[in-house]
């Protein structure tokens, strides 16, 4: 009996080897299609997950009050992680905020989207869009540079009005092209230097106000050097809407030595 079930017991073991080795190829393509299948479901939920928006991301919110206008450094963001739509959510990214300013005043814990952001430098509050026909345009220039504003008087004294400035949008005369209309961005200050300079230019015979381009955009700002009139002064003494204020006392004593010098001039010329 024992051997009887020895032999039994090597007939199962032997059929069940040729069992193994006849499904050995058909097991190798099961395990290879299990594979398979299990990197496709991975790309399958993968591509789920982006269109679903089950995506892990980073967005930023804002820990303090920001004014429109002012510029956002690294401590006034706080990093949130969160598992979403972040399409929905605008995200931005930590370089797209740092250093750049805030389009409208905007709350503690406010998430920080690219419609909140300025793309370019904004302009302070009491910047206006301003026409001049009245100065001499470079032949060259085109709309885009950036010039000064300058006056010229007939006893030679040259002063600048108000330094790089955009040219917005410019038209010529069409029989003399140093003609023509101009627009630029100003300050109310700059208002009524351009206001005291207009004034000077009806005032003062052969007084030139002229426009000359810069060379490269990049180069700096020129200072403002030309003293307004008195009564030009006055007004800016007290106009409230002038948020930073150049005009000083100093300018009135340069002022009184322009005309002077004027006043000197003419007679001289008319040989009194």
């Amino acid at each position: 009996m024992a051997g009887i079930r020895q032999r039994k017991k090597n007939l199962i073991l032997a059929g069940l080897a040729g069992a193994l080795t006849a499904g050995l190829p058909l097991l190798g393509t099961t395990v290879f299609f299990t594979m398979e299948n299990v990197a496709v479901r991975q790309q399958v939920e993968e591509y789920q997950r982006r269109e679903e928006g089950t995506e892990h991301g980073t967005v930023y919110i804002l820990n303090t009050e920001k004014e429109r206008g002012e510029t956002l450094e690294q401590q006034d963001i706080t990093a949130v992680e969160v598992n979403g739509q972040l399409s929905d959510l605008k995200a931005v990214s930590v370089e797209q905020i740092i250093g750049r300013q805030v389009r409208v005043s905007v709350k503690k814990g406010v998430l920080l989207s690219e419609e909140l952001l300025a793309e370019e430098v904004l302009p302070a509050e009491d910047q206006r869009r301003l026409e001049l026909n009245y100065i001499r345009i470079p032949e060259q220039l085109n709309q885009g540079e950036f010039i000064d504003i300058r006056v010229h008087f007939e006893n030679g004294e040259d002063y600048i009005v108000t330094g790089k400035k955009k040219v917005l949008t410019l038209q010529r005369e069409e029989d003399y092209g140093t003609r023509g209309l101009i627009e630029i961005q100003v300050s109310e200050e700059e208002i009524l230097k351009l206001a005291s300079v207009k004034a000077d230019y009806d005032c003062y015979e052969n007084t030139l106000v002229y426009a000359v381009i810069y060379a490269d955009e990049g180069q700096a700002e020129a200072k403002d050097t030309y003293p307004v009139n008195k009564n030009v002064y006055t007004i800016s003494r007290w106009n409230p809407n002038i948020i930073k204020r150049v005009l000083t006392a100093e300018n009135q004593e340069k002022r009184q030595i322009l005309e002077e010098n004027l006043m000197q001039f003419y007679k001289a010329e008319e040989g009194i």
